[in-house]
């Protein structure tokens, strides 16, 4: 099977074996990219080597994940990086997917309903993402970034505004906040999150891949974790 075919066929089980990024051209889309209905067409590019090799956390089991729970250890393995980014016509495979769009210093979101299996919006780094309550198999998403309220010794005004852009949209019935999946030091450590939404019948669930940018160094990924 190929990339395209493995996300299509089992999303989950393809987000914890490979890192997914988004193209910045997917962030906010032109409105002549979108079909009728609000979905549009995406593909998936290796871009593996560009990046100088990623690993991912081995997924152990039994007295081998026993053994690195009582040793605290995570054993990590290399995995491929695919861009997931817009379609031409010159691509040969791709799929239907909604954008929650993102801009900095705005709030905006998006309705996903029964036309695509999967939804995807910007890299976060610093920014909130919120769900909305289920309604007659959609829901309302929304990506916030309100850097501008961030000052030079703090981004608690920024988290602030977005948990309240949030809360004014009622996307706040799920959340990903910074302080779940941001790190920041002197020491390499850059940890942001590639934000998926996977609709399993008709009900949707949101997903997380926090990662550390290796900036050239190589990607690491920390985890792979539900919303909830």
């Amino acid at each position: 099977m190929t990339a395209v075919q493995e996300l299509v066929a089992d999303p989950v089980s393809f987000i914890r074996h490979n890192l997914l990024k988004i193209d910045g051209y997917c962030n906010d889309p032109p409105p002549q990219a979108f079909q009728p209905n609000g979905t549009i067409q995406l593909t998936l590019q290796d871009v593996t080597n560009d990046y100088g090799g990623v690993q991912r956390p081995r997924n152990r089991k039994g007295v081998y994940a026993l053994n690195n729970w009582i040793q605290g250890t995570t054993q990590y393995k290399a995995t491929n990086l695919y861009l997931v980014r817009l379609a031409t016509p010159n691509d040969v495979e791709s799929f239907t997917a909604y954008i929650c769009p993102y801009r900095t210093n705005a709030s905006l979101s998006k309705h996903l309903g029964q036309d695509a299996a999967l939804m995807f919006t910007a890299e976060m780094t610093g920014c909130s993402f919120g769900v909305g309550i289920p309604n007659n198999g959609g829901v309302l998403v929304m990506h916030s970034n309100e850097a501008q309220l961030a000052t030079q010794n703090s981004t608690a005004p920024q988290v602030q505004g977005q948990l309240q852009q949030l809360q004014g949209a009622n996307a706040n019935a799920r959340m990903l906040q910074p302080g779940q999946y941001r790190h920041v030091d002197d020491q390499g450590m850059d940890t942001r999150s590639t934000t998926i939404g996977i609709r399993k019948g008709r009900k949707w669930e949101f997903w997380f891949q926090n990662f550390n940018y290796g900036a050239g160094q190589g990607d690491q990924v920390i985890s792979v974790t539900k919303i909830k």
